[in-house]
This record gives C-alpha cells, structure tokens and sequence, in this order.
C-alpha cells in the first residue's frame, strides 16, 4: 500500500507520414474535389472559395437557402431559370398543334418572301399583318416587338456562329423555333455549318431509313415499292425499308442563295403550305413571339433588380448549382431547385436543361456539363450576339 505508482511511460513518438511525390498546390486541389464530391453525394454545397474559368471569384455558398446577399441573388438567377423552363414548356405545346404539312421548309418558303435566303423582321412582321388584313387574329398577339425578340432568342441558341446576323431569321433558326426539343432532328441541325447542310439533312431523315450495320442512309425507288427488303450499298446488310421515294423527290436543283429545290417545285421535298396551314403558322408564331418577348423581359427585369444579374450575382448561383466544380451538370439542376421548393414537372425540367446544353457543330453532340459562359449566356440580356 505505501509503494509508489510506477513513473509513466513516455509516449511513443508519432509516426511521421510518408512525403508525397506531388506538389503541395496539386495536393491541396486534390483535397478539395474530393471534398466538394463528397458534399455534392450529400445534398450539401461546398463552402471553399473557388474561381472558374471565364468567371469572377466568388465564394462559393453553403446553402441556397442562406440569408446573406449571396444567397439571395443566386435564388433569383434560379427563380429566373424556372420560369424559363415553363416558358419553354409552352412553346412546346405550340409546336405539337402544328400539322405534318407545316414543315420548316414549307414554313421558310412562305416567309422568305423574296428568295432572299433568309427571313427579316420585316417579312415576319408582313405576315403576320396579312392575317390582319383578312380577318384573322389581330396582330397584337405578334407583336412587332415579340418577333424581334423571337429572332434573338432563336439566334441565342446558336450563339457559337460567326455567321449570325442580328434582324435575320436563317433557314437554322427557324428550325430552332419548330422543331421538337426533344427530337434528334433539332440536334442534327444544330450540327451542321450551313442552311444547305440543315436542309439536306432534315431531308435524309424524313425520307430514309438507316442500316441497322453500318448507319448509311437507304430509301427504295418507286420501282421496287412492292417489296421491302433492300440490300446495304456499303456493308451488303439486308434489312427491310419502307421509306419509298419517287424520282422526282430525288433529284434536287440547286437554286439562288444555295436553296435546294426539286422537280414538283417544292422546297426540301416538302409540299407548299395551304391556307389553312398558313394560318397554323402564324398562330404557332404569335404563342413563339409572346413566349419569347416573355423571356426577353424576364431577363431584363432580373438585371434591373439590385445586383441581381451581374457577373458576381451569376457567380453566386452557378457556384451553388456546380458545387465547387468548374461546371453543372443535370442532376446539379435538380438538387438545386428541390432545395429552393420550386416545383418544375420532369419535362420543363428537361427543356431547361436542353436550352443549356445546345449541341455545336460539327457532330451535334450535346455537352454533358454545363460551363460557366454557357450559364451566363442564357441570363445575360441582349447577350444572343455577343458570346
């Protein structure tokens, strides 16, 4: 009992940890991205300041949901980003009442009044007065101002080509605005250099077949319409076609301005609009124009706000939505606007995305991240023409 306690041992010294081969600065990024990873898997956002490129620094924010003057500004980008979900929505629904006779080459036949190759405002404008002159819908529901902006927003989707002239409506844009969002022929478009090509390609898919082998475009002649069965050119694969196309269809003249005709007088092998096709046309343009001079205010009453849509506002949100990354993708979309209660369906969440992530020649492939110049592209007003 009266012994004494035994002297502590010392501790051992603590191991020292094996230098690594890679720099400090590489060490100290790596450290980061796995961090930013593992918050993004758990619903949270990263809180490390982050500069991306052909964006200002700012920092990156814990929550969308934060009381301080970030947090707020990027809620309104957001805001602003879901409204142009429904709005794109909308102008979906347009495009779905359209018949199969109202196709964009009919469509840019009847527009370009003069054969000039492309569409003014002007000629948009004469059309829609000339429903007006006949009794039809009053031209304040396409409004002068709402086709301006129609050519704008068309042009914004297609604001990586130099050849883009402010006031002109090309044979792509109006593609832009027709076709379904959703449908490959939109993106096989938007990869091609030139309104020759878009033609030519908007014609191999509707009256061709692919070979299950090889991919080469077939159709039948009108020789061979009884039997189906066709053999590949290329690869020798035999497979069945049904697209039967006549020789008159198949031999195209080239006209003034590189616009491609044929033999019955039509444009792209599509027949001439009717009266009551005509009409569908200006009635799906007064919904386009309305949509778009909707969306053409909403970015400037998003800049008009204090410091709502300046680079550091835009900063704020795109660092929220990319979670420390330099660049969002569709489910970063989806975290974003269940954290703010912003209810938007599946389909206008997915035409939000497909605005964002437009295709580029030459393969038309859309991105699967979105970078910060394409963010800011889409919310920037009068920024359709100056990327």
């Amino acid at each position: 009992c009266g012994g004494r306690l035994p002297a502590a041992r010392p501790r051992d010294p603590a191991p020292t940890r094996r230098s690594s081969s890679l720099p400090a600065s590489s060490m100290l990024g790596s450290a980061r991205s796995l961090s930013a990873v593992a918050r993004a898997a758990h619903g949270q956002s990263p809180t490390q300041k982050e500069v991306y490129p052909g964006a200002p620094a700012v920092p990156v924010r814990c929550s969308l949901l934060a009381a301080d003057e970030g947090g707020r500004r990027a809620r309104l980008v957001l805001q602003a980003m879901a409204r142009q979900g429904r709005f794109d929505a909308q102008l979906e629904g347009a495009k779905s009442a359209l018949s199969s006779d109202c196709t964009v080459e009919a469509a840019f036949a009847v527009l370009d009044r003069h054969q000039k190759g492309f569409v003014s405002e002007t000629d948009l404008i004469l059309f829609a007065q000339d429903f007006d002159r006949g009794g039809g819908a009053a031209t304040s529901s396409a409004s002068y101002s709402g086709l301006r902006a129609l050519v704008r927003e068309a042009q914004l989707r297609r604001s990586y080509d130099a050849g883009v002239v402010p006031g002109r409506f090309s044979f792509r844009d109006l593609a832009v605005v027709m076709l379904p969002a959703e449908q490959k022929e939109l993106d096989s478009v938007l990869g091609t250099a030139n309104d020759s090509e878009a033609r030519s390609v908007l014609y191999l898919l509707r009256h061709s077949e692919p070979c299950p082998r090889c991919g080469i475009r077939v159709q039948r002649d009108a020789e061979a319409a009884g039997c189906p069965s066709v053999t590949c050119p290329i690869c020798g694969t035999l497979f069945r076609c049904f697209c039967v196309m006549g020789d008159r269809h198949t031999r195209p003249r080239r006209g003034s301005y590189g616009a491609v005709s044929f033999a019955d007088g039509s444009c792209g092998g599509e027949g001439q609009l009717s009266r009551h096709g005509r009409h569908q046309l200006f009635r799906f343009l007064a919904v386009a124009a309305r949509v778009a001079e909707d969306l053409d205010l909403d970015r400037r009453g998003l800049a008009t706000k204090p410091a709502a849509c300046d680079l550091a506002s835009l900063g704020d949100a795109f660092a929220a939505l990319a979670a420390g990354r330099a660049s969002f993708v569709e489910a970063d979309l989806r975290w974003a606007f269940n954290e703010l209660g912003v209810a938007l369906t599946e389909h206008e969440l997915r035409l939000l995305w497909l605005r964002y992530a437009a295709p580029r020649p030459p393969d038309g492939v859309r991105p699967r991240q979105i970078a910060f110049a394409d963010f800011a592209r889409q919310l920037r007003p009068g920024s359709a023409l100056h990327p």
